[in-house]
């Protein structure tokens, strides 16, 4: 008989619903609260007065559970409250909303290291590849039944700076962290020496992630190092850094280039000198070496240019 029980239970809450459709298109009304205490097993009848002309109505709105993801904030909002409706089959559409959220007020006492915890776990959830090294907050004796936000003040390379925002119905308090970070990166490693003036293969190249030292590092990372050419000779086991890499241009400064020109059935080729570097369909200034003039033209190919 037990392995019948979920059937059976699923099948009260099919009658119960089909019982309350019609019962819905009813004045039903959500009146929320300005805030509850938080507690396990969070019900809609504990953030919101409940009214309708069906009781049945009424008692089934108010057992639906309110998951502990729309309160982790401190704040349900009416939004988060349709989206608890609709997955519970009720178009929210029919009921009328009065009041826009509701605070969760935690019955935990908010202490320094429950702080700590709190901006630990913001840090790791909105910045990637950072190491907490240490977090610094205003001391204060422990408080009960305010609400947590914290939000973001400024940031160093080395620093980040948060605010703690404590609310309650009426009084609101603003502590500050201070969170010394390390940064880190994937950064390319040479997989083994790399003479000067090779070009960097993909099997001569892995990513690690490295602990960035300064800003600037982070900044003037190369978005690829395949394919470049090595500018002085590079150790095996080394960080491939911005300066040790070149792009392979199909147009080399100060290198000679063949110059087309075609229009119609005139086609004409002459010698240039690259006053820039481009890869192809890059626009790039050639010297013609016949007339030394200074034309615009456009990388076809490896040492080729079209002039229009």
């Amino acid at each position: 008989m037990r392995c019948c029980e979920p059937l059976r239970i699923l099948s009260r809450k099919i009658v119960l619903m089909l019982l309350m459709l019609g019962a819905l298109m009813a004045d039903t009304k959500l009146v929320l609260k300005r805030s509850v205490q938080a507690g396990e097993g969070l019900h809609l009848a504990q953030v919101a007065a409940i009214k309708s002309d069906d009781p049945k109505v009424t008692a089934y709105l108010g057992s639906l559970a309110i998951p502990s993801v729309y309160t982790a904030d401190g704040v349900l909002t009416k939004g988060e409250i349709a989206e608890i409706l609709r997955n519970s089959l009720i178009d929210p559409k029919r009921i009328r909303f009065v009041g826009e959220r509701v605070s969760i007020l935690s019955n935990e006492p908010i202490t320094k290291e429950r702080l700590e915890n709190l901006v630990r776990g913001y840090i790791k959830s909105h910045y990637k590849d950072i190491r907490i090294k240490r977090i610094a907050i205003d001391s204060s004796k422990p408080l009960q039944g305010y609400r947590i936000h914290i939000e973001p003040s400024s940031e160093s390379f080395s620093h980040i700076y948060l605010k703690i925002v404590l609310t309650s119905d009426n009084k609101r308090l603003l502590k500050r962290a201070s969170v010394v970070v390390e940064r880190y990166a994937k950064l390319p490693v040479a997989v083994r020496d790399i003479p000067r003036g090779s070009i960097i293969t993909p099997d001569s190249v892995t990513y690690e992630k490295r602990r960035l030292t300064n800003s600037a590092q982070k900044r003037e990372l190369p978005a690829t190092v395949i394919g470049s050419v090595a500018r002085t000779s590079i150790k095996a086991g080394s960080v491939i850094k911005p300066y040790m890499v070149t792009p392979d241009y199909a147009v080399k400064k100060r290198k000679n280039v063949k110059i087309i020109y075609q229009k119609g059935a005139i086609h004409i080729e002459l010698l240039g000198l690259a006053l820039d570097n481009g890869n192809i369909g890059d626009t790039v200034r050639i010297k013609n070496l016949s007339s030394n003039k200074v034309l615009r033209c456009k990388v076809l190919q490896n040492g080729v240019v079209q002039y229009r």
